[in-house]
């Protein structure tokens, strides 16, 4: 009885030790591991807000699309190298010549790290109001996630423009990496002679297999007022 007694004796304390004194974990809100700051940083897949550059909008636009439609796109940068955001919601506000606010429209992207891409939302309806710029904003306190994995090597190739009353474009897209992607999403933007974007658009590929050229197209309602000086084709997936 006494041995059961002591056995039973120390496996209580034992147990209640583990519960008073809980395992270092990246949720324990506290700063007990190698961490940069609280359950953030060092061994914590979260990235500390003090450690991270915010997202940089290079430039936004907004494109005609229809009667009563337009396409906004803007063009982003995360200098980090090893954090990004794998969902982030934003939103295009559209604005007048008098400044005031037209219409907005909002989605989720994501960021992977070191990383220019581009965002597109398209069909954005303004009624008989002509919006004359468009601001990205994307929300405060993003939850950034270190990660140091490569972006797999997607590549666009044969890239043809073809004009008239519906122009396309058509081009083959190349997953170079040993294993399928899936929800590829690729942007098209056209700029004219001065380097400014006049036309996007944006596809997405569900399922990218391994060296298997897939093509794909991306089309416009109508003719454009002009061809293109240079096409860029954006493939993005997230690596988180």
């Amino acid at each position: 009885l006494s041995i059961l007694f002591g056995a039973l004796l120390f496996f209580g304390s034992f147990s209640l030790y583990k519960a008073l004194n809980p395992a270092p974990s990246c949720a324990d809100n506290k700063q007990n591991q190698n961490e940069t700051g609280v359950d953030c940083g060092g061994i914590c897949s979260n990235a500390c807000v003090s450690d991270v550059l915010p997202l940089i909008t290079l430039w936004s636009r907004i494109i005609p699309a229809g009667k009563g439609l337009y396409d906004a796109v803007g063009f982003v940068e995360n200098t980090n190298l090893s954090a990004g955001i794998p969902s982030i919601a934003y939103t295009f506000k559209l604005y007048d010549k008098d400044n005031l606010l037209i219409t907005e429209k909002s989605g989720k992207t994501f960021v992977n790290p070191n990383e220019r891409f581009a965002v597109f939302s398209g069909g954005i309806q303004t009624g008989y109001r002509i919006p004359l710029r468009a601001f990205l904003e994307f929300q405060d306190g993003p939850l950034w996630t270190q990660s140091i994995v490569q972006k797999p090597p997607i590549i666009i190739q044969n890239k043809k423009f073809i004009s008239g009353d519906k122009p396309l474009i058509e081009a083959q897209i190349v997953n170079r990496s040993f294993y399928p992607e899936r929800d590829v999403k690729v942007t098209a933007t056209l700029f004219d002679t001065n380097g400014n974007v006049f036309a996007a658009s944006e596809t997405v590929v569900n399922n990218l297999l391994p060296d298997t050229p897939e093509t794909i197209f991306f089309t416009w309602a109508k003719a454009l007022d002009e061809e293109p000086a240079k096409i860029e084709i954006m493939p993005r997936v997230s690596v988180f």
